[in-house]
């Protein structure tokens, strides 16, 4: 087949595509039809069939339709994204790999060492003194001649290391791992050009003079840094999930993120300029901020921060302590230093308790005492509402809780609005949308005809600050006599390529991928649909070898280094590295059928497909560690009807060899059989959608998977759905096609009934919209940007939020 030249520019990332759901994660849908292939193929024996690549036309058009959100939802605004985060420690070598390293000891001349493996990684193990950690090392060559090492230079702590000091270039960076049972004990100050990860287990017990540690590079640590009787002076950034103690504590850095408490025998200083320190528990005697530019300490939801004797606020106008917009955290102390009595914007959304207030002598004219003005989102002494209680959570041994008396009004049920749609006139067909895949700022829908008939379209939109474009399509339609038509079950891109499962009127299920440089379709006016056919399973009817044609391909992923796909005919596994344009005459690595002829019948039946205990693959999907399928069993063609059986596999097992769990439903019945069905896992939760059946959500714990909770819309009174009623008909025709789940909730795109949310553990009902227009809810997809995208069949791409 002829070959596209392909020039637009490869995306930053490597997308690890998954049709199952993470946490704020894609769950990718099926669309398929489920044709009973036909039978009459050519005998053989059971291979991948290559399909002539065809020719199609893109159609780019400037004039496309755009569509503007009118959503309250705020894109781009200053959020917790821009709040330091914890930025995890890199993992701790095996004792191979440290055994390996470059060894240190006391003799050790790093400006002529002996023995340089050719890695800038250097391990010193048990008692160690020497003069010192140095970012510029020499080693002998094969040439006998000294030669500077490259690289960032890596220290690995594995004992009690004393050293002088750290030497060499100031210009190099370095990084040093103290790790569980190292200690390190350093003469002098950690300079700016070196990165300090003390891993669980490990501390540094000086860095200076014995009653101080002064560290200007940065520090990340999940250990606890408690030092009594110490001072310590962190000048870089700083990172910790366990908590600072020392006798005076103060932190200059840019970045501060305290996971737990952050405490002091005297004083905390915090200094920095452009700074912004989040924590939960900050607490001393003293506790002062001063900064000659912007510094914010940022108090958790529920925040406590409490000086004792006295807080000291310097250069008001440049210091700001505060919570995010719905929180609440509370400041106290007993005398409140401040040289400003504005103190509008200096603290927001905080309740502050103080006894008296120094530092401002500022009477208006008919005050006795100074009055500070603050902002209206805080709370001080009498006002305050909010209580400080005792804890037994180490990190917040005081928390902030609201009044018990009164009882609060009960929050209200969270609402979703249509922000907007994509329903361009000028490019408008009788299809349905089927499925549809975001990624960064690229969005990819596919379509396809309902019912036996055949025609395809996949689009590329791009989403841009509350802004939805449709950039140019590819259709393929029964008009057009050369190729005919396709449909488009699933959608996604993946290393540089888009690729679709779906069918093909003569070959069954197939499996396409158009080469792309970039997030769109090649340029000029033709693109090469690269098609292959999935698994084919052979069978004897009488004397002659046929083989089915794999009805239709429903699913693809990407897992690891390997494609997989679901289709009718069962499950199969590619190598990334084979879709290359000189090799796409590929075959699969690995299948697993989804049924098998059994050999000790007298006579085959004409058409397999159509026994009672045929079976379809349905859906696959993964998180990384597990793969997880759902497959019809015992199906009944007259009923329409089938069992849902889920099997679960490790990732890694790609070769479907050693199943882990496998469940089947019982209760309820998955129908239609060709309707959309999604399974989604995350972790050791699964959730399957069975049409009519409703939902399940399954758990596993070892070999075994058992059920938590069940939806079924049919099932639910009106009490259940919080007034919401369809009528008896209706709920029993809507069906679950497909779900996605973030942190709280499960989505489901649920056909006819529109787009409901349950909660992620009980599936109990929480809210519910449905589209004006009709049609059915088809694809769920939440995007990073708060957006949830609805495939609603005839009704193309809808577009939804949370009510703010």
């Amino acid at each position: 087949m002829k070959k596209a030249n392909l020039n637009l520019p490869e995306l930053s990332r490597r997308n690890a595509l998954k049709c199952g759901a993470l946490a704020l994660a894609l769950v990718a849908m099926t669309g398929c039809k489920d044709d009973a292939p036909d039978t009459n193929g050519p005998a053989g024996t059971d291979v991948v069939e290559t399909v002539d690549g065809i020719d199609l036309s893109v159609h780019t058009n400037p004039a496309l339709a755009k569509t503007y959100y009118n959503s309250r939802l705020a894109l781009g605004s200053r959020a917790a994204n821009d709040d330091p985060k914890f930025p995890g420690m890199p993992g701790i070598p095996s004792a191979d790999a440290l055994a390996a390293m470059n060894p240190i000891d006391g003799s050790s001349n790093l400006y002529y060492y002996q023995g340089y493996n050719g890695t800038p990684e250097f391990y010193l193990k048990g008692d160690v003194t020497a003069n010192q950690l140095s970012t510029e090392i020499k080693y002998v060559g094969d040439d006998y001649q000294t030669h500077d090492v490259e690289g960032t230079i890596k220290y690995y702590i594995d004992g009690n290391v004393t050293i002088n000091g750290i030497g060499g270039d100031g210009n190099r960076n370095m990084e040093i791992h103290i790790l569980n049972g190292g200690t390190l004990d350093c003469a002098s100050n950690i300079p700016g050009n070196t990165t300090l990860y003390i891993h669980q287990g490990g501390k540094i017990v000086r860095a200076g003079n014995p009653n101080y540690i002064d560290i200007l590079g940065d520090v990340i640590t999940d250990a606890d840094l408690v030092l009594d009787g110490i001072d310590i002076k962190l000048q870089g950034d700083f990172y910790t999930t366990g908590k600072l103690h020392g006798n005076i504590v103060t932190l200059i850095g840019a970045e501060i993120y305290a996971g737990c408490a952050v405490t002091a025998d005297e004083t905390i200083y915090l200094t920095g300029n452009n700074s912004i320190i989040s924590a939960g528990y900050v607490s001393a005697p003293v506790i002062e901020l001063a900064g000659n530019e912007p510094l914010t300490v940022l108090l958790r939801d529920g925040g406590y921060l409490n000086a004792t004797e006295q807080l000291r606020l310097k250069d008001i106008g440049n210091v700001f302590v505060r919570a995010d917009d719905g929180d609440y955290a509370m400041v106290e102390t007993d005398v409140l230093d401040v040289n400003n009595k504005d103190l509008i914007g200096t603290f927001q959304n905080i309740a502050i308790k103080y006894n008296t207030q120094i530092g401002t002598e500022e009477k208006g004219a008919d005050e006795t005492i100074v009055e500070l003005w603050f902002d209206e989102t805080v709370k001080k002494n009498a006002e305050i509402d909010y209580t400080v209680e005792d804890s037994n959570d180490e990190c917040a041994p005081k928390v902030v809780e609201g009044p018990k008396d009164p009882t609060p009004d009960p929050t209200p049920d969270p609402e979703l609005e249509n922000v907007g749609s994509v329903e361009p006139a000028e490019h408008s067909h009788p299809i349905s949308a089927t499925s549809i895949f975001t990624v960064g700022k690229d969005a990819y829908l596919s379509w396809h005809t309902q019912g036996g008939d055949f025609h395809g379209c996949i689009e590329h939109l791009t989403v841009d600050n509350g802004t939805v474009t449709l950039n140019s399509y590819l259709e393929t339609a029964p008009s057009n006599d050369t190729y005919g038509a396709i449909d488009f079950n699933h959608v996604i891109f993946d290393n540089g390529k888009i690729f679709v499962a779906g069918d093909h009127p003569k070959k069954g299920g197939i499996l396409g991928w158009i080469n792309c440089d970039g997030g769109t379709f090649p340029t000029g006016n033709n693109a090469k649909l690269n098609l292959i056919t999935l698994y084919k399973e052979q069978y004897v009817v009488g004397e002659d070898t046929l083989y089915s044609n794999g009805g239709s391909g429903n699913c693809i992923i990407r897992n690891g280094e390997y494609y997989q796909t679901a289709s009718v005919a069962g499950f199969e596994t590619f190598n990334v590295a084979d879709f290359t344009e000189s090799t796409w005459k590929l075959k699969s690595v690995a299948k697993l059928p989804s049924w098998s002829f059994d050999p000790t019948l007298a006579e085959a039946p004409a058409n397999p497909w159509e026994r009672d205990g045929s079976r379809t693959g349905k859906h696959i999907a993964t998180d990384g560690s597990k793969v997880v399928m759902l497959t019809l069993i015992n199906r009944d063609k007259a009923a329409n009807t089938a069992n849902a059986s889920i099997k679960v596999f490790n990732a890694a097992d790609v070769n479907y060899e050693n199943e882990v769990a496998s469940y089947v439903v019982e209760d309820v019945l998955l129908s239609p059989v060709d309707g959309k069905d999604v399974i989604a896992i995350e972790g050791n939760d699964i959730w399957v959608c069975l049409g009519q059946g409703g939902v399940k959500h399954l758990a596993l714990a070892g070999n075994t998977l058992t059920e938590v909770a069940s939806f079924r819309l049919a099932d639910k009174s009106k009490e259940e759905l919080k007034g919401w009623e369809m009528s008896s008909k209706e709920a029993a025709a809507a069906c679950a096609n497909g779900l996605a789940v973030d942190n709280n909730y499960v989505y489901i795109a649920h056909g006819g009934a529109g787009l409901i949310v349950l909660k992620k553990n009980d599936l109990s009902f929480v809210t519910r919209t449905r589209y004006t227009g009709g049609n059915s809810a088809n694809y769920i997809a939440l995007h990073t940007d708060g957006y949830i995208y609805v495939a609603y069949g005839k009704s193309k791409v809808q577009v939804y939020a949370w009510k703010k």
